[in-house]
């Protein structure tokens, strides 16, 4: 009786832990899915040796990353169940004569399942290591590829300018450039119908917010609370952008409208949003860190301070902004090499000297002695790649300003 009962107790903990932690086959890993895993990891280690990839070396660089991860998880959830199993055999103890024939043929199929999971681990395990190898070679493979783009030079504007064998004809080129037309033939009579209506409409939107703001004002002259000096540096910066922001937005979306079943956007609605990310920015920069008289500065910072860096900023989105509306330009034929050279060799002049000015007047502002090391390193890295751009490593100069860019811009 008592030997019955036993294996029973036996019987119901071996179903419990079965159903709990579930049979191999019907988990989430199955052999099928290893090896078709293993075979797309062989075909690309092939494609890698034979300098053939099937894709670009970031998508196979993702497509490795999720089989990696794959066996990862794989391995560890067989691990749990391998331990899972052992521990209710232990349980169970060795096979003897008199014990009941559900115990013994539990423990036979957790025998079988627990060396189903024991392959499986070992092909899991199998799968990483070669999915962690084949990733270190093809990192080496990116970073060797990294290194010869950004090495790659080109004919700086510092080649043209010392070339005095072939002296460049500036003048003649800058004079040559030549636009493409805006498609503005395919207006007809009603597109523009449409446009003039539609400015129409913007000025009177405008002339509405301009009443607002001076009603606004009327009202709330000399603000004493934080909050109230934000809003009437808001309200003045809105009463002298306000216009051009409504004018700029209602072209811009006409422009979309028009463009909806061409192939492509209408550079002029690219233009309009570029101009209207220009005054907002003009906006927010007057109502932070310069505002509106008679409106006064309300940051604790000191004014002067904020006033030199907003006319950083300014400079630095005319810059910006000068830059994108020129690349938008349809242009009607390719521009020679050297006066690329020459627009680009300006352009990021500017922008650095511009970054520089922002970068040193914004570490300024919170006058901590912490971020001067900081400022140093970004400035310096700033005249590297002004220097790298003159001398013809575009790609270098474009991974050190850009970063640096996309970097300030992400801190805000």
């Amino acid at each position: 009786m008592t030997s019955s009962l036993r294996g029973i107790l036996y019987l119901i903990l071996t179903l419990a832990c079965t159903t709990a932690f579930g049979q191999t086959d019907s988990s989430s890993w199955n052999s099928a899915a290893i090896s078709e895993a293993q075979k797309q990891i062989s075909v690309t280690e092939k494609e890698i040796a034979n300098k053939k990839p099937s894709a670009d070396l970031d998508t196979l660089w993702k497509s490795l990353d999720r089989i990696r991860q794959m066996a990862r998880d794989c391995t560890a959830e067989q691990i749990q169940q391998v331990e899972k199993q052992t521990l209710v055999l232990t349980e169970l103890g060795e096979s003897t004569k008199g014990e009941d024939r559900a115990v013994r043929d539990a423990r036979r199929d957790l025998e079988k399942e627990r060396q189903s999971a024991e392959m499986l681990l070992g092909s899991c395990k199998l799968l990483s290591v070669n999915s962690e190898s084949l990733l270190e070679v093809l990192g080496k493979q990116r970073e060797k590829i990294l290194k010869e783009r950004l090495l790659t030079r080109y004919p700086g504007m510092l080649t043209f300018l010392s070339n005095e064998e072939n002296p460049i004809e500036w003048t003649k080129l800058i004079t040559g450039i030549q636009f493409g037309g805006f498609n503005l033939s395919r207006l007809g009579t009603a597109g523009w119908a449409m446009l003039i209506i539609s400015t129409l409409f913007a000025i009177i939107g405008a002339l509405f917010l301009r009443n607002f703001t001076v009603r606004y004002l009327s009202r709330h002259r000399e603000p004493t609370d934080f909050t109230g000096s934000l809003l009437n540096a808001v309200v003045r910066s809105l009463q002298r952008y306000g216009f051009g922001q409504i004018m700029v937005s209602t072209w811009a979306l006409f422009w979309i409208v028009m463009s909806w079943e061409q192939e492509q956007l209408n550079p002029l609605a690219l233009i309009n949003l570029v101009l209207l990310s220009l005054l907002t920015v003009f906006a927010l920069g007057r109502a932070f860190f310069a505002p509106i008289p008679p409106a006064v500065h309300y940051l604790p910072q000191s004014e002067e301070g904020c006033c030199r860096f907003w006319k950083g900023l300014r400079l630095l989105s005319i810059v910006l902004t000068g830059g994108v509306l020129f690349y938008l330009l349809p242009v009607s034929a390719a521009m020679p090499e050297p006066l690329i050279s020459l627009l680009r060799a300006m352009f990021g002049t500017l922008v650095v000297f511009s970054l520089i000015w922002v970068v040193w007047d914004a570490l300024t502002l919170y006058g901590r002695r912490g971020l001067h090391m900081a400022r140093f390193i970004l400035i310096m890295a700033l005249i590297v790649g002004l220097g790298a751009e003159l001398t013809g490593f575009r790609n270098l100069s474009e991974y050190l300003i850009g970063g640096i860019i996309l970097t300030l811009f992400l801190l805000g």
